[in-house]
């Protein structure tokens, strides 16, 4: 298999080589062929790699002149799995958004819950309508990791923010005694 082989979004085993210093410090990983990469160890500094260790690796990207990105798998964390995270704050952040006929623009709100993993890295996740409330602080949130990438998370909140079934049941029988006949 050679490197124009590799498929974006596919998993192949690298050899973790060494760390070396440069300007900053580097993990340096070698894949079948004996070509090297280099990865800033600020990324996955809780990954604690092993010289002579096979790591997964999945492809990133790979741009024109051949060069491929590449990502660790991380040590406890996969991809599409569902994990409970700490709950640390609540956060908002306000963007630009411009209307790409009129050229107007408005501040649009996002609201997003600040979480932490097993090693007390921050990530944010977008907060549903109930949790958007400041009075809300649990001690977790149920999450699902879509994507990592350089250490980061890409979570989705699997916290129904729909009222329970029962409420819901409820107020739909409320609804319907109130409708004339």
């Amino acid at each position: 298999m050679n490197k124009k082989y590799f498929i974006v979004g596919k998993t192949y085993p690298f050899r973790y080589i060494k760390k070396i210093e440069l300007d900053e410090e580097f993990f340096v990983f070698e894949d079948i062929y004996g070509e090297r990469y280099l990865l800033s160890s600020f990324y996955y500094k809780n990954y604690q790699f092993k010289p002579g260790q096979e790591i997964l690796c999945r492809i990133l990207r790979i741009d024109c002149s051949g060069k491929v990105s590449i990502e660790p798998e991380h040590p406890f964390y996969k991809i599409n799995k569902v994990y409970d995270f700490k709950f640390k704050s609540h956060t908002t952040i306000s963007e630009e958004n411009a209307h790409k006929f009129s050229g107007k623009s408005k501040k649009l709100k996002k609201h997003y819950l600040v979480v932490t993993d097993i090693y007390g890295n921050e990530h944010l996740v977008k907060a549903n309508k109930k949790q958007k409330n400041k009075n809300y602080q649990p001690k977790k949130i149920t999450c699902k990791v879509k994507s990592i990438t350089k250490g980061n998370f890409e979570l989705e909140n699997m916290e129904n923010g729909k009222r329970s079934l029962f409420k819901q049941l409820i107020s739909g029988m409320i609804k319907q005694s109130k409708t004339p006949v």
